[in-house]
């Protein structure tokens, strides 16, 4: 801590820096004395990309462009500039419509300059408007050749018939509803197709990338029916396996363009986190974090506060709305919530005010993305719990980078976070999966294939090598008809608008409110999480879960102010499992298996949004849900037999569990209730325990085999997490779990401490 401290003190003054910047540098140093600052990082030299003469030189079907991450859409302004120079169609298919707000400077030149047509379909009102917003500052000559289709209901225009247009703008989820499916009406564009567009290939990860993997494919075929071969470009913030990913979404090489390499600015980050001998509760955590927003916009700063939930986002709002005047003096504060929001806070910056802005983590990218916003500090308050790293460093379009902090909570992961960085931070870390075997996308994704053009076994091995397995099976459960040589589609109510990209399969569960659907959630999941008395969030507001009626698909939900969460008590058993790899470590023998798992929901705690203390503990009857999944199993016999000083008693075994489960998400690079886990006793009144932590998406997302990879990396963590943590017996910062379904309950740290030196020895 101290070195790397002195570190920066050292290297400040070498640093070329704005006035202001410099001197908001030294004020934030100053505020941080109620925070223990632990790294300062500088950025490395990068590779810039010549990317207008490698253009002229030969095209490339991908680009991916260093770490110059604020200027990678000037990059794709660029290349839609150059791949429009003919008459040929083309495609975006864009993760969101947050992408697609960017590429407008491209769409203006090619529809002013080069006389191309364009056609917008947007689901999204606020989105939307904004979009049409911009359009309407262009001259009227553009606007007469672009074309805005509004679908906030998926089937509003399942009849709509396209007319001729050059460019077609859209999202991925929409060219899986309408456009794939639908191939005869866009006949005249899909002849003409040339290239698709991907942009942000980051954002292809998961269960929205694994679907991504054959919606292509189902694209291509289309494609090929009307005598079109397209090429398909993407580009990419960075990550650590750019040429991967696009080659597993695509099973086609890439080519990367990669210029000299040439100094960019100096990324200023720190991390820091409360005190942590003073073990503060939630409500003075909040008022620590409150004073320091509040000393930083009376410094005459312009701050944005990234929450990594609803629940952080809405204590530290709450809290600024009942300070009097004096407390807040010239504090301006925004709950950031809607697209109305944002526009108000863009104005403030723009003009220059003092002002600070709270926003959670599911508009981080949409805020940050926006153009001329100039900001003195991004505060990420709580953000390692839920974070995704390409969003430590979203592009800003001012002059200098902003000073970014990283403020931890009282959790086990940012803790770890706080002392450990590099697990965080470092670029290895940083990459992206896809798991294009999962069977239940697969299957559900074939299913749509067949029903657009008939399969042929030859055409299913596009679709991975289980495909045709997939495709036999749904034959022989009467789901497909293979006559003539090619899998049919038997079935008359079979619509790919049951089919969500971001959710495992069609097995959804929607959320109404007043009627009207806001949400789907995957069925397994709703179980978890929607139960009759539940508390969830949405759009910044708390709902309880009314009624959930699993033969409707639907759960109910109405508005509940409330001071408290709830939280399931969720238990796990193995039905099955069969071994694909193992190894043996210092007596503890660690395997990756599939497997099946058993899971149900016993019932749920309620819990203080303030002191985040269990409250009451409530029974419930929820049906169990079987689903197959890959695991990793840390098998630990009586070690106390030949190692006296070990404990493996039941305490030792349930905090060896939660620190293996708290760690898992840095490894597998996924969200902390991606991966789930629990411990069971191998025999009867022993003392040998298993401790098996899964992925916790039906099919299987790979995060236990990337776990499993790095099973030694992962052990030293979990152990330093718990080393560095000054209490004795364990607390919320180190081996409390608030997801724990007995309340941290029976817990050995200096137990569990024990066993991973043993481990690592």
């Amino acid at each position: 801590m101290l070195h790397n401290l002195l570190s920066f003190r050292k290297h400040k003054e070498k640093i070329n820096l704005t006035d202001k910047l410099a001197k908001n540098h030294l004020m934030v140093e100053n505020l941080l004395s109620e925070f223990t600052p632990i790294y300062y990082l500088e950025s490395p030299s990068i590779k810039e990309s010549e990317i207008e003469k490698e253009l002229e030189h030969e095209y490339k079907p991908f680009f991916n462009f260093g770490n110059k991450q604020p200027y990678a859409y000037q990059y794709q302004v660029e290349i839609i500039k150059k791949i429009l120079e003919g008459d040929d169609a083309f495609l975006i298919t864009a993760y969101s419509h947050q992408d697609i707000i960017p590429i407008h400077n491209a769409i203006d030149y090619i529809t002013g300059v080069q006389n191309q047509s364009a056609l917008y379909i947007l689901s999204d009102n606020d989105e939307a408007e904004l979009v049409y917003n911009t359009l309407n500052q262009s001259h009227v000559k553009k606007r007469q050749k672009i074309e805005l289709l509004l679908t906030p209901d998926v089937y509003k225009y399942e009849n709509y018939i396209p007319e001729k247009f050059d460019i077609l703008i859209t999202t991925a989820q929409y060219a899986h509803w309408h456009i794939i499916s639908a191939y005869e009406k866009w006949q005249h564009f899909l002849e003409r197709l040339d290239t698709i567009f991907v942009p942000n290939l980051h954002n292809y990860r998961n269960t929205y990338g694994t679907h991504m993997y054959s919606v292509l494919r189902r694209l291509l075929r289309v494609a090929e029916i009307h005598k079109s071969i397209p090429q398909i470009i993407s580009t990419s913030y960075p990550i650590h396996n750019p040429r991967q990913l696009y080659a597993d979404l695509t099973a086609r090489a890439p080519t990367v363009i990669e210029g000299p390499t040439s100094q960019y600015q100096t990324r200023h980050l720190y991390i820091c986190g409360l005190q942590q001998n003073k073990h503060l509760i939630k409500n003075e955590e909040t008022k620590t974090i409150s004073n320091f927003i509040i000393n930083l916009v009376d410094n005459k700063m312009k701050c944005l506060i990234v929450c990594s939930n609803f629940r952080d986002a809405n204590i530290l709002n709450k809290y600024f709305a009942n300070l009097d005047k004096d407390s807040r003096k010239q504090c301006e504060l925004f709950h950031i919530k809607n697209e109305k929001d944002i526009n108000i806070f863009i104005n403030k910056c723009n003009a220059d005010v003092p002002v600070a802005g709270i926003v959670h983590s599911q508009q981080v990218e949409h805020y940050l993305n926006k153009k001329h916003l100039c900001l003195d500090a991004v505060l990420y308050y709580g953000y390692p719990d839920g974070y995704r790293p390409t969003d430590f460093v979203a592009p800003t379009s001012n002059s200098y980078t902003p000073i970014k902090i990283f403020i931890c909570c009282s959790n086990p992961k940012d803790q770890f976070a706080l002392r450990n960085p590099h697990y965080l931070l470092d670029n290895k870390n940083n990459r992206v999966s896809i798991h294009p075997e999962n069977n239940i996308i697969l299957t559900e994704q074939l299913k749509c294939a067949a029903n657009e053009i008939p399969l042929s076994p030859s055409e299913l091995t596009a679709f991975g090598a289980h495909a045709l397995d997939i495709a036999e099976k749904l034959d022989k459960d009467k789901e497909f008809n293979f006559t003539g040589g090619k899998f049919y589609n038997s079935s008359e109510l079979f619509n790919p608008g049951q089919i969500y990209l971001n959710q495992t399969g069609k097995d959804v569960i929607k959320l109404m409110h007043n009627n009207t659907q806001v949400d789907v959630m995957n069925a397994w999941y709703a179980m978890q999480v929607a139960y009759p008395g539940a508390i969830i969030r949405y759009e910044g507001k708390k709902y309880e879960v009314q009624s959930f009626d699993i033969s409707e698909k639907t759960a109910t939900i109405a508005e509940f102010d409330t001071l408290y969460t709830t939280q399931p008590k969720v238990t796990f058993s193995i039905i099955d499992e069969k071994l694909i790899e193992e190894d043996l470590v210092s007596g503890c023998k660690i395997s990756l298996i599939n497997t099946e798992i058993d899971c149900g929901l016993d019932g749920y705690y309620t819990i203080s949004d303030v002191t985040q203390d269990y409250l009451n503990y409530f029974e419930i009857a929820m049906p169990r849900n079987n689903f197959s999944t890959s695991a990793v199993k840390i098998n630990i016999p009586n070690l106390s037999i030949s190692h006296p000083y070990i404990d493996c008693s039941r305490s030792t075994i349930h905090g060896f569990d939660h620190v293996m489960w708290i760690t898992a998400s840095f490894f597998a690079q996924c969200k902390p209730m991606d991966v789930a886990s629990f411990w069971i006793r191998e025999i009867h009144d022993s003392k040998e325990f298993s401790v098996i932590i899964f992925d916790n998406i039906p099919g299987g997302m790979g995060f236990a085999k990337l776990l499993y990879q790095q099973r030694k990396e992962w052990l030293r963590a979990a152990y330093r997490l718990l080393a560095i943590c000054p209490c004795s017996k364990g607390c919320k910062n180190c081996i409390y779990s608030i997801y724990c379904p007995s309340a941290n309950k029976e817990l050995s740290k200096q137990g569990t401490l024990i066993l991973l030196n043993h481990l690592l020895t």
